[in-house]
């Protein structure tokens, strides 16, 4: 364990070291750096430490081809983990050459209290990172329970690539798959690098039509006992609940948001979550069971730079949503557009702050649970929804995110679930309770047997052509 120093005892840096010639610190971190990932942007040599504005001044004035965190890879890679004084939070920072992120080890007694553990990650400047992860105690990680093959309903997926270009378009169609938890970690070695590659190769081969045997069961509810079994996982959350979500206190109760859905690719490698950013400016979580994740994350201090980029203009506030695409590093470099990547591992969870962009794939059979987390000055007010003339079926209806007012009955709609056979899922035909039934806003179940997020929905030819390409 290294040293422990106060925040008085650490020295600060000059000016003269912010200002040094990018030549000298390039010739320093040479023996640390022999070889960056090909396409992918080296890192800043930006000191630690530096002031919270100047830290934005030098990562998003330099070109997204420099861009990374602000310390330098030397510092993160080197340093153990640390116990500051102040939390007692042990952390490091891990990732591709030029992408480390926060990686943070708490106790069980730490994880207990998440608002510290969001705190502590935003004193480390995580905001500029857009995610950091959190590594479950193991007197908290359970073992999976057994489960036998099933074949069930799950989403595959449709390739268009846009204009010819490394920007893609991957809508999803309902089919169905063999899942098995026996089946065995899906390579967990390799580099960063070569699994991108690999998901292009897949891709190029399956442009304009749809991918062979990759699968992706979405939205497995997850928020009970036997939900839990049959989806594979152990009993207990370790993500649900967590304290200081102020979920608890909103209007509805909505699946996937306010309680845990499981996530389960087949064991082919490519199946793949596209661009987006979380319903109602919330944080998100998603541990990872067993398998191996890589993501892209664009931080939030960069939401201006992407959108205008992505041709936001003109657009729904939600545009992302009907647009499905999916953008290989290479890409979100040349578009200037900064990013991280992370590699998520077994045991690892991965909590996406509000309004990241975020984007990945599995490199094999994966099994993991999500849901969103509000932290305690979580507001929906300046949440912008999908605009009506968009039709979009799925979208969440912003009285259900209001705070609940005194003596009101909370909307249940994970009360609505019913089994039917298998992962067969239901909603009912209306609301239940007598203050549910005099809602003012309405739900059209109908129209979508779950409640699913936009994301995880084909997108249809018609959406496609209301929302243009960028050129």
């Amino acid at each position: 364990m290294a040293a422990t120093l106060t925040l008085e005892e650490i020295p600060l840096p000059t000016l003269d070291a912010v200002e040094e010639p990018a030549q000298t610190v390039a010739s320093q971190l040479q023996d640390e750096n022999p070889k960056s990932i090909e396409g992918f942007p080296s890192p800043v040599p930006v000191p630690e430490l530096l002031p919270e504005d100047e830290i934005d001044l030098v990562r998003f004035c330099s070109s997204s081809e420099r861009y990374s965190s602000p310390t330098t890879r030397s510092s993160r890679a080197s340093s153990p983990l640390s116990e500051p004084d102040t939390h007692g939070i042990a952390y490091s920072y891990d990732g591709p050459v030029g992408h480390q992120v926060l990686h943070i080890r708490p106790t069980p007694e730490q994880w207990a209290d998440f608002p510290a553990l969001l705190s502590f990650a935003r004193s480390l400047h995580a905001e500029l990172d857009g995610c950091f992860k959190i590594v479950l105690p193991e007197e908290l990680q359970e073992p999976l329970p057994e489960k036998t093959s099933q074949f069930a309903p799950a989403n595959a997926y449709r390739i268009r690539q846009i204009n010819h270009r490394t920007f893609w378009q991957v809508s999803t169609v309902p089919s169905d798959g063999s899942f098995s938890s026996s089946e065995p970690d899906g390579e967990l070695s390799g580099s960063v690098e070569e699994k991108f590659k690999k998901l292009k190769t897949l891709f190029n081969k399956s442009k304009d039509r749809q991918m062979r045997n990759v699968r992706y069961r979405v939205d497995v509810p997850a928020w009970t006992a036997k939900q839990r079994l049959e989806a594979g996982v152990p009993e207990r959350s370790p993500i649900h609940p967590l304290a200081g979500d102020k979920l608890d206190k909103t209007k509805a109760i909505i699946p996937g948001i306010h309680t845990p859905y499981v996530y389960e690719s087949a064991q082919h490698f490519g199946a793949t979550f596209q661009l987006h950013a979380e319903d109602f400016r919330l944080s998100s979580l998603n541990h990872l069971y067993k398998g191996r994740k890589i993501w892209i994350v664009v931080p939030s201090t960069a939401v201006d730079i992407a959108e205008e980029a992505l041709n936001r203009k003109g657009k729904c506030s939600q545009f992302m949503r009907h647009r499905a695409e999916f953008f290989f590093p290479e890409k979100l470099k040349k578009m200037g557009i900064p990013y991280r990547i992370v590699d998520q591992r077994p045991g690892e969870t991965i909590v996406i702050l509000p309004d990241a962009y975020h984007e990945g794939f599995s490199t094999g059979y994966t099994l993991a649970e999500a849901k969103n987390y509000a932290d305690p000055d979580w507001t929906a007010d300046t949440y912008q929804p999908c605009e009506l003339s968009c039709q979009l079926l799925t979208a969440i209806p912003a009285d259900y995110m209001r705070p609940l007012r005194e003596g009101e009955d909370r909307l249940d709609l994970c009360a609505g679930y019913n089994v039917v056979s298998g992962d067969q899922k239901q909603l009912p035909q209306q609301p239940v309770g007598e203050a549910q039934l005099n809602e003012s806003v309405s739900l059209d179940i109908q129209s979508s047997q779950t409640l699913k997020r936009p994301m995880e929905n084909a997108i249809s030819d018609e959406i496609i052509a209301k929302f243009p390409r960028l050129e």
